[in-house]
């Protein structure tokens, strides 16, 4: 069942966006409960968020060939970042070194983006445009001992 009618405006109002989330939730609180695997659901989960929010910020009419692309760079960005923090996570980098890396994937997200977007669309997305980048991370945010 999808989550989001096909027939639906454009647009989606932040009330619309929230009762969708809690959809979401609902689905995966049901999954879990059913014994289905937690890494399963909860990657199923992460792209029906991701989903939404490219009909929340860039519209529910968003061409499905350019969604599968920004999807396609979602799951490799979101690969690296698992990685980033798992060797944070056992101790492999210092706190400067995460900070790097993250900041570092951030910059490539952005990049990776705005290979599919326009720049309104990238502006719409992300919260910026491809040359607005600015460090996210501060390493003094990182603690040096994973908790």
């Amino acid at each position: 069942m999808p989550i989001i009618s096909e027939t639906a405006r454009p647009r989606m109002t932040v009330a619309e966006y929230n009762e969708a989330l809690r959809r979401i939730e609902a689905r995966v609180s049901a999954a879990l409960k059913a014994g289905e695997p937690k890494k399963k659901v909860n990657d199923i989960r992460l792209e029906l968020e991701f989903e939404l929010l490219i009909n929340f910020r860039l519209g529910e009419t968003f061409p499905k060939d350019r969604r599968e692309a920004l999807l396609l760079v979602h799951r490799a960005l979101r690969k690296d970042l698992k990685a980033a923090v798992g060797r944070h996570v056992r101790g492999e980098v210092s706190a400067e070194e995460h900070a790097f890396s993250v900041n570092s994937l951030v910059r490539r997200s952005i990049e990776e983006y705005s290979r599919v977007l326009s720049p309104p669309e990238l502006e719409a997305f992300v919260g910026c445009g491809p040359d607005d980048y600015v460090d996210i991370v501060n390493p003094g945010m990182i603690s040096p001992h994973p908790v």
